[in-house]
């Protein structure tokens, strides 16, 4: 099908634009910050409430942009994903596709014990690993898919017309770029991991962005991009616990 795209286009790449690189710079600032400063204060076992402090503002500054435009637009929250019920919702798919991706990063893992890639692990002690898996099987998908998902794409795919074919399945350009800034959000991990796993990070996540978009696509509902994010990083990070020897 033909790319048609609307009048208000470059209104709608400046304001995706400047709400991915504001985001993008904030996490850098925080990084920064807790790198030089935080962490010299904080021990080891509370590292990963950084994962927290990272993720807080996209999820702020989504909700306070869908409530904008709900409001001024006499729209409803459902418009924007936030849908639990009525139509097929695709739960078991959704839960089928978080299993076949948390293979890449059990590959990882993998990877990382062959000595091939670098891997950051949480402490091990309780508190580390508790609060990481507490972050990836519930915060973590909710944060990045309510701002991705629910805010970017459905902002595109109100003001985008056009699908691009790949295969047998028809993706509404906004799912597209939805997924390649998804990827691209990953850019920021090289501040502290190593190039290559940093672009096998962009690359797998625009992937997984790409898929988690189209189901949101079909169904208009956060519910299964956030179960295919959580699962799937849950699994990962479970995974990750499980064949480091630092653990046992």
């Amino acid at each position: 099908m033909p790319l048609r795209i609307k009048e208000v286009k470059w209104r709608v790449v400046f304001t995706i634009g400047s709400v991915f690189f504001l985001l993008e710079g904030m996490g850098c600032i925080i990084f920064v910050f807790l790198e030089c400063f935080a962490f010299g204060i904080w021990p080891p076992t509370l590292s990963w409430i950084y994962n927290y402090i990272s993720h807080i503002p996209p999820l702020v500054l989504s909700l306070v942009l869908i409530q904008y435009h709900v409001k001024r637009f006499n729209g409803r929250w459902q418009d924007w994903g936030f849908r639990l019920k009525g139509g097929n919702l695709w739960l078991k798919t959704s839960f089928i596709l978080a299993l076949l991706w948390s293979i890449p990063d059990i590959l990882q893992y993998f990877a990382s014990l062959l000595g091939l890639v670098e891997w950051m692990t949480p402490s091990p002690s309780l508190s580390a690993i508790l609060g990481g898996l507490l972050f990836d099987w519930t915060f973590l998908g909710i944060s990045e898919e309510i701002f991705f998902r629910g805010f970017v794409q459905t902002y595109l795919m109100k003001n985008i017309e056009g699908y691009v074919r790949l295969v047998k399945w028809d993706f509404h350009i906004g799912t597209v770029v939805a997924a390649l800034l998804f990827g691209l959000s990953h850019l920021m991990n090289i501040l502290s991991m190593s190039p290559l796993l940093t672009l096998s990070y962009i690359v797998v996540s625009a992937f997984f962005g790409l898929t988690a978009g189209y189901v949101y696509q079909r169904t208009r509902s956060l519910i299964g991009p956030i179960i295919m994010h959580n699962v799937s990083s849950g699994i990962g990070l479970v995974a990750g616990l499980l064949l480091d020897p630092c653990f046992w």
